[in-house]
C-alpha cells in the first residue's frame, strides 16, 4: 500500500495511523499576532511592557473577526477556543474602576465559570468552504460545542468537548480550494473583550487524499415553542443543506425544555425518526427521546452515582434539571419548575443518504407537550 493510500485510510484512527509516514503538512491559524503592545498584567511581564505581542482579539458588538484564510487542498482537524463573556466597555479604552463596577456580573461569571449566555448563545461560529457566500457551519458557540442554555459544562466526547476552560472540536473538515472560519458577535451592545483561538489544518500537495470525502456541515435551529401536533425538525437537507446531494448524518446536540411547569419531563416520551431519501416510512425510530441518546427512564440516576449527567464518546447528557435526584425524586419534583435537558448523540458509522435525509423528534408521544426545543445537527455532504 502506498503512503498516500495508508494516510487516506487511517488519518481518522490514530491507533492505526500514528506509525505511518505522512504526505501532508500541518499548519495553524490563530488569534496570535504582533500588532499590539503588551501590558504588565502579571509580574514577569513588567520588563517586557510595550513589546508588540497579542494572544487574543476583541470583537465589537454586532461585529465579527475572521481567522486567516486557509488555502486548499486541506482539512481542518482541530480547533480550540476560549473567550471572556460579553462586557459593556471598549477594550481599546482600557479597564477602569468604573467599567469594572459596571461589569461585576461578568467578572463573577468568569470566577464561577459555569454560565456565559452572552458568549455561548450570542456569539456564533461560521465556516465557509471554497467559494461559498453562505456558511456551511452556522451555530451559537455553546450549542455547537455540545451544551445548550449558555452553560459551560466540563465534558468529553469523541468529537466535541469543554475542558478546563477551553472549547474543542475534533470533527474533520475537508476543503478543496480554501476555508475560512469567522466568529460573529451578535450582542447588540456588549463587546467580547478577549477571544482566543487556534485552528489546525492539514495541507495536501494535491486533492487525491480528499477523494470521496464530503464537506462538514452544522446547522442550528429552534422552535420556542414547538408546534402542537407537529414534531420538531432536527434536520432536512433539502432546506438546510444541499438538495439532491449524497452525504451522511453524524449527530446532533439537542436542547429540550418544558414550556411551563406542567410539562415536567413528559416531552421525553417523544420518538426520534430518521427518513432517508424519498422514504414515506422511517428507516430508524427510537422508542423515546432519551432512548436515542442511549439513556432510559427519563435519564435516571442510579444508586451508585451522585448525579445523572454523564458524557461518553458518542452520547451524553450535559444538562439536566434535578440532576442529583433519582427516578422517584425527579418524578415528584418535575412539576416544581420547567425542566430542561441538553444531550448529544454521534454516529461514527454515519447514516448515509443519496438525495436527502430528514430527522424529527416528537415533543411528547403525540406532540402534545408544550416545549421549547433547539438543536445543532452535524452532517457531511458532497458539494
Amino acid at each position: 500500500m502506498s503512503r498516500s493510500g495508508a494516510e487516506t485510510l487511517y488519518t481518522d484512527d490514530d491507533r492505526h495511523g500514528l506509525p505511518f509516514l505522512k504526505d501532508y503538512r500541518l499548519f495553524q491559524v490563530t488569534t496570535h499576532g504582533h500588532d499590539r503592545p503588551i501590558s504588565a498584567l502579571i509580574p514577569t511581564w513588567k520588563e517586557f511592557a510595550g513589546e508588540m505581542h497579542r494572544d487574543n482579539v476583541p470583537i465589537p458588538p454586532q461585529g465579527s473577526w475572521a481567522f486567516e484564510e486557509m488555502p486548499g487542498p486541506g482539512k481542518i482537524v482541530n480547533f480550540w477556543f476560549t473567550a471572556m463573556p460579553g462586557m459593556d466597555f471598549d477594550p481599546g479604552e482600557g479597564l477602569t474602576l468604573k467599567t469594572i463596577r459596571r461589569n461585576l456580573g461578568a467578572f463573577r461569571r468568569i470566577l464561577a465559570f459555569d454560565k456565559f449566555p452572552t458568549l455561548l448563545q450570542n456569539v456564533w461560529i461560521n465556516i465557509f468552504y471554497d467559494d461559498e457566500s453562505d456558511p456551511s457551519v452556522e451555530a451559537p458557540l455553546g450549542d455547537f460545542f455540545g451544551v445548550g442554555y449558555g452553560e459551560y459544562k466540563p465534558y468529553q466526547s469523541r468529537y466535541l468537548m469543554m475542558t478546563a476552560g477551553g472549547y474543542v472540536c475534533q470533527f474533520h473538515m475537508p476543503f478543496r480550494k480554501k476555508a475560512r472560519l469567522v466568529i460573529v458577535n451578535k450582542n447588540e451592545k456588549l463587546w467580547i473583550p478577549a477571544f482566543y483561538g487556534a485552528v489546525t489544518y492539514l495541507s495536501y500537495p494535491s486533492e487525491d487524499p480528499l477523494a470521496n470525502q464530503a464537506y462538514f456541515h452544522a446547522r442550528y435551529r429552534q422552535e420556542h415553542p414547538c408546534t402542537r401536533g407537529q414534531p420538531y425538525l432536527i434536520l432536512d437537507t433539502t432546506t438546510m443543506g444541499l438538495a439532491h446531494r449524497p452525504g451522511h448524518y453524524v449527530g446532533v446536540t439537542l436542547n429540550t425544555a418544558g414550556a411551563n411547569k406542567k410539562s415536567g419531563f413528559y416531552f421525553l416520551e417523544g420518538n426520534t425518526k430518521v427518513y432517508v431519501d424519498d422514504e414515506k416510512m422511517q428507516s430508524l425510530e427510537y422508542t423515546g427521546l432519551e432512548d436515542y441518546y442511549q439513556g432510559a427512564w427519563y435519564y435516571t440516576k442510579t444508586k451508585h452515582r451522585s448525579r445523572t449527567e454523564f458524557s461518553a464518546p458518542y452520547h451524553g447528557l450535559t444538562v439536566k434539571t434535578l440532576n442529583r435526584f433519582g427516578m422517584l425524586g425527579s418524578m415528584l419534583l418535575s412539576g416544581s419548575k420547567p425542566m430542561r435537558l441538553s444531550q448529544y448523540r454521534f454516529h461514527p458509522e454515519g447514516i448515509p443518504f443519496q438525495k436527502s435525509i430528514r430527522i424529527t423528534v416528537h415533543h411528547g408521544e403525540f406532540d402534545e407537550v408544550a416545549a421549547n426545543f433547539s438543536s445543532v445537527a452535524y452532517w457531511y455532504q458532497q458539494h
